[in-house]
């Protein structure tokens, strides 16, 4: 294992960080995808701290970015929580799609009404009605 990587793609580098630093905090879509599993979920700014991913407006981090400014949200798979309480912020209703036994996890699919792809979860047991994603660990990342 090193311990800084550099990510390149077509002889260009794109981040030169920790292995750590790079799945949590990558600076495009290209290192998201490159480092680990996640869903990238186009989406649109909406107000501050807002964001619109289409079938689903949720709160997250915007930072500096303004009103109509397109992102991509990236929400790994261990970040989403099974069956939250009804009061949970970042609540999404649904259903249960393929499950993968891991040993000590599960990773499934949850199919969102409206979502053109399900999204990806990682926990102990599966979701069965509904998953929730906390504001701080949606990462939005710049189209």
């Amino acid at each position: 294992m090193a311990d800084r990587v550099a990510v390149l793609k077509e002889g260009r580098l794109l981040q030169l960080a920790s292995p750590r630093v790079l799945y949590e905090q990558p600076a495009s879509r290209a290192v998201a995808e490159f480092v680990g599993l996640s869903s990238i979920i186009p989406a649109r700014v909406v107000a501050s701290n807002r964001i619109d991913l289409g079938f689903a407006t949720l709160a997250a981090d915007t930072g500096s970015r303004t009103p109509g400014c397109p992102v991509f949200a990236l929400i790994r798979p261990e970040h989403v929580q099974a069956d939250p309480a009804e009061e949970t912020a970042n609540r999404l209703r649904g259903s249960l799609g393929t499950e993968r036994y891991l040993g000590s996890v599960c990773r499934y699919d949850f199919h969102v009404p409206g979502a053109e792809t399900p999204i990806l979860a990682e926990s102990r047991s599966a979701a069965q009605n509904a998953i929730a994603i906390a504001p701080e660990h949606i990462r939005l990342l710049d189209q």
